[in-house]
């Protein structure tokens, strides 16, 4: 989760384009999403000693009636390793079984994050959000997470009531390309030394096990964070089961945008057969923090939801999976934008983004059909966006609302075109362009993100 926070299909056959595609943007796609390819972030379901908050248990029976098969929570290497490492300091799962107990009652498979250092393990005793001074016995951390969690983990055995939900994707340490979550500040080459060792460690318990990054935020030039890591490590690329992204932005187009630009990143590192694990990102709905103009009403939020998901889903950006920020929040502080992120209200009502992302998650996604990342030669659908235009009464006037699936949509370029001038205004908070033009002209709009989602054409 980024901390000072600026955060945040079914395929319309109708809309058959040919598009660019390059032969080898990313790695070859599967036939379908695999069944975990969608996850939502519950934090705020637990409590640190890992009990469910009042109506926790609730609340994930609510998270499993979308659909949704695997969640993102911490598994906290202070409740694993409260008071030191090695002989005499045995790892503690107390904590840690509580959480896979409510998760796997509810059939979610646990995607932990990893982190953060604990006391005895900080050189900045004032913050757990410092690199652990142990590289090694964070390592061994991880691995004792897996050998409990993973596949044939001692968990499973010792709770054979339970349905059998192995971790298969595990997170190392949150944003660390932040100073807020890597104090005093970002170390490119010492996170990935703690990366390959924790990489490491995890293989040697189940080598089929997918170690990413910590999330990188967009806001911190993530390229240039991955570039010092194999400047550090040169082997890095080859060693890297993929890397995790925050692409937090204004709106759907601007997430993909965000991924796209981390594809072309990584290839050009070297890096174009690891793929890109999506492991939060979403929006708040309005309130009145510093950074309230990133967040969006009800009905918006749905629809840009729902195309970031059939888009990440169905895209070419060689995408391993998303996680959705998050499941609920207090909706009470109006000024904390952490309180308005949830898609389940606390009274178990659902927002309009819980129909949206259930909805991508039910569809069957096909990787690669959209063209998210460019590409030449192949054909490629482009999801289906409406498009309605009116033109006001003096008719040198017209508003084009833009709607994904029923719902609005923010920051969608619409093309418009009158008196032989075509102008691009993006739509606004509520889904509409509005633009003026000399004369009584006729006017046409026509909305589009990239070649992978588009609109036909409205004349009024």
């Amino acid at each position: 989760m980024l901390a000072p926070r600026a955060r945040f299909i079914r395929l319309c056959l109708c809309a058959l384009v040919a598009v660019a595609a390059t032969g080898a943007l990313a790695a070859p796609a599967p036939a379908a999403v695999p069944p975990d390819f969608y996850s939502v972030s519950v934090n705020t379901i637990f409590n640190p000693d890992g009990t469910l908050k009042p109506n926790g248990d609730a609340q994930l029976a609510a998270l499993q009636a979308t659909g949704v098969t695997a969640a993102r929570m911490d598994a906290s290497y202070a409740a694993v390793q409260p008071l030191g490492t090695g002989p005499g300091f045995p790892p503690s799962f107390v904590v840690l079984d509580r959480i896979a107990t409510a998760l796997a009652s509810h059939g979610l498979r646990w995607e932990p994050t990893l982190g953060y250092a604990p006391l005895w393990d900080r050189p900045d005793p004032s913050t757990d959000k410092t690199p652990p001074s142990n590289p090694a016995a964070f390592a061994a951390y991880g691995a004792a997470v897996v050998a409990r969690y993973g596949p044939s983990g001692s968990f499973w055995a010792a709770n054979p009531g339970l349905p059998v939900l192995p971790m298969e994707l595990i997170e190392v340490w949150n944003e660390p390309n932040l100073p807020a979550y890597w104090r005093p500040a970002p170390d490119a080459a010492r996170y990935a030394r703690l990366y390959l060792a924790t990489r490491t460690a995890i293989h040697a318990v189940a080598p089929g096990v997918k170690v990413v990054t910590g999330g990188l935020s967009p806001y911190e030039k993530p390229v240039n964070f991955l570039a010092r890591m194999k400047r550090d490590q040169p082997q890095l690329m080859g060693n890297l089961d993929g890397v995790g992204f925050h692409p937090y932005a204004a709106g759907a187009p601007g997430v993909i945008a965000q991924v796209a630009a981390l594809r072309t990143g990584l290839n050009r590192l070297g890096g174009r057969a690891v793929s890109i694990a999506v492991t939060e990102v979403g929006w708040p709905l309005p309130n009145r923090s510093p950074t309230r103009n990133f967040a969006l009403p009800d009905r918006t939020r749905g629809g840009a939801t729902g195309l970031m998901a059939d888009a990440m889903g169905s895209g070419n950006c060689n995408v391993s999976g998303m996680t959705l920020f998050n499941w609920t929040s207090a909706m009470s502080n109006p000024v904390e934008q952490e309180d308005w992120f949830g898609i389940e209200r606390p009274d178990l009502t659902p927002t309009r983004s819980v129909g949206a992302y259930s909805g991508a998650v039910r569809r069957n996604q096909t990787p690669g059909s959209v063209a998210t990342c460019g590409g030449r030669g192949s054909a490629r659908l482009a999801l289906g966006l409406r498009l309605k235009a009116k033109q006001a009464k003096k008719r040198r006037c017209a508003t084009a609302t833009v709607t994904y699936r029923g719902l609005p949509l923010n920051h969608v370029r619409v093309a418009m075109q009158a008196n032989r001038r075509t102008i691009h205004p993006l739509t606004g908070h509520r889904g509409i362009a509005r633009l003026c033009f000399r004369g009584k002209p006729r006017i046409s709009a026509r909305a589009a993100v990239g070649d992978w989602a588009r609109s036909a054409k409205r004349t009024v």
